[in-house]
């Protein structure tokens, strides 16, 4: 079987064997014309807070208060 996705490689001239030969029993068929796209996204529940899913209820809503201003940060 042979199955076409692409060019015929990386030369001008397929290299010995890679393509059928003239005389050689070729069967033809068709497949399903699909998109060779990367894998699913996740659903919304399983994307991490990271990535824009849902935040951790346990997770605090805003981070620590700044340490007050000294005259050591003006420097």
């Amino acid at each position: 079987m042979v199955r076409l996705t692409g060019g015929m490689g990386r030369g001008k001239q397929p290299e010995p064997g890679s393509v059928p030969e003239k005389g050689d029993r070729v069967c033809w068929t068709l497949f399903e014309h699909a998109p060779r796209g990367g894998p699913e996204l996740p659903d919304a529940e399983s994307t991490p807070w990271t990535h824009g899913g849902p935040p951790d209820a346990a997770a605090p809503t805003q981070g620590p208060e700044p340490d007050p201003m000294t005259e050591e940060d003006y420097l």
